[in-house]
């Protein structure tokens, strides 16, 4: 995910919690088809989960590649997310 894709994504995903605010229970980012992210894509993450918080709905990322579990884990960002690697954990997410 690079920078334009971020802002993209915060974007809308931030119109419609505002669209919604409080009807938001929960917030899912499929990272399935995201093989890199940079920094500005990780802040997006982190912008809408921070949005998200503020109508107390519960944000999960969902189908992390390895390499990006793993930089997930070093940055410790399993502290501001619910992290399900495989797809099928989605459902348990939802």
């Amino acid at each position: 995910m690079g920078d334009r894709e971020a802002s993209l994504v915060a974007n809308a995903v931030n119109n419609k919690l505002k669209q919604y605010g409080k009807r938001v229970q929960s917030l899912l980012l499929d990272m399935t088809a995201v093989d890199f992210i940079t920094s500005l894509g990780l802040g997006m993450c982190i912008d809408v989960r921070n949005n998200a918080d503020e109508v107390d709905a519960e944000t999960t990322i969902v189908g992390l590649s390895c390499h990006l579990e793993e930089l997930f884990d070093i940055m410790k960002l399993g502290t501001l997310f619910n992290i399900r690697s495989r797809q099928g954990d989605a459902s348990k997410a939802a």
